[in-house]
């Protein structure tokens, strides 16, 4: 077991491994390679291998630094980097303003089928594969923000004189335009009007297999991405579906960009989540799979919600969890 992370801003990879030796001394060859590391115990000569999560550039000659042993059988050391030309990631920004953020209106527009006037492609259920959404009878828009009412205060120039007429335009919710057309969240779709879906005490179900799908939100049907997927033909027929850690990922960097918390609390069937973000866009390899632009995070549970110190508790920004369970993979 190993981690190496990519410090962009210090120029060097951290690297915390296990070792099956006792002491510094024991250590034989340390060699690198590209992306790869070998250390050899002289004494046993087992080699312990580590996948970095950069490539290191031949002309790089990192100098190892802070080689120790803390505790028995753990082995860390720092890389020193002249710099970090492998790093490329926008680092902090939420999935609608990536450049690949999967399902907005630029990435369906790369990758779906166009015909005549419109791209083809349809949102289906996940549950049952019913066709919910056909894109030749809606419009697309992308969300401007996660949090653009709080933010128009600064993009917005000339609000008008009437406050009236100003709650009536801009009242803390973006509602789709009309019928025929619909907005694309970080994590979500906003339709006002569906012929596939239901609506059942703020709920939003499948019309076909009554599977729940979303919620109503500021009266407008917001159906979640990871109930749904994505299907088109393109040299055969594509399947696509988002992932819920998705979700989970965009719900701290919006509020963190938003409000510049880092310690956050969410409850999910009365278990209290406790987490705090050590750091945002990281680079890090775990038993040789890279995770780019990732989050660092340090959480703890309590399950006693009602026995929690409220003084304690009050240092943390509260997440609102939608009341459908997410979905996780295997």
């Amino acid at each position: 077991m190993y981690v190496a992370e990519n410090l962009t801003r210090l120029n060097k990879i951290s690297v915390v491994t296990e070792y099956d030796g006792q002491t510094v001394e024991s250590i034989g060859r340390f060699s690198m390679s590209g992306q790869d590391i070998e250390i050899e115990n002289k004494n046993s000569k087992y080699i312990t291998k580590i996948h970095l999560p950069i490539i290191i550039q031949e002309q790089e000659q990192p100098r190892i630094s802070g080689l120790s042993i803390p505790t028995g059988g753990i082995l860390s050391f720092s890389l020193n980097l002249s710099s970090n030309p492998n790093d490329s990631h926008d680092h902090g920004e939420s999935f609608m303003t990536q450049t690949n953020q999967l399902w907005s209106c630029k990435d369906l527009k790369l990758k779906t089928p166009k015909i005549d006037t419109y791209n083809q492609f349809n949102f289906n259920c996940l549950s049952c594969n019913n066709i919910l959404i056909d894109s030749k009878n809606y419009k697309f828009l992308d969300m401007p923000s996660e949090f653009w009412y709080e933010l128009m205060d600064f993009w917005h120039c000339h609000k008008p004189d009437n406050h009236d007429e100003h709650d009536k335009n801009y009242n803390a919710s973006l509602r789709p335009p009309d019928d025929k057309s619909i907005i694309i969240g970080s994590n979500y779709l906003l339709i006002n009007k569906c012929e596939k879906i239901e609506i059942l005490n703020a709920k939003v179900i499948c019309h076909q297999c009554k599977s729940l799908i979303g919620e109503i939100y500021e009266n407008t049907a917001r159906i979640f991405k990871w109930k749904i997927y994505l299907s088109y033909e393109k040299s055969g027929k594509i399947k696509e579906t988002f992932s819920s850690y998705f979700f989970v990922y965009d719900l701290f960097i919006n509020r963190i960009n938003s409000t510049a918390s880092r310690k956050f609390k969410f409850i999910i069937d009365n278990v209290a989540y406790y987490f705090w973000v050590l750091g945002v866009g990281i680079n890090v390899s775990v038993e040789e799979e890279v995770l780019g632009n990732a989050l660092k995070l340090v959480f703890r549970s309590n399950d006693q919600v009602d026995q929690l110190d409220q003084d304690d508790d009050d240092e943390y920004e509260y997440l609102a969890i939608p009341l459908l369970q997410l979905h996780y993979e295997n």
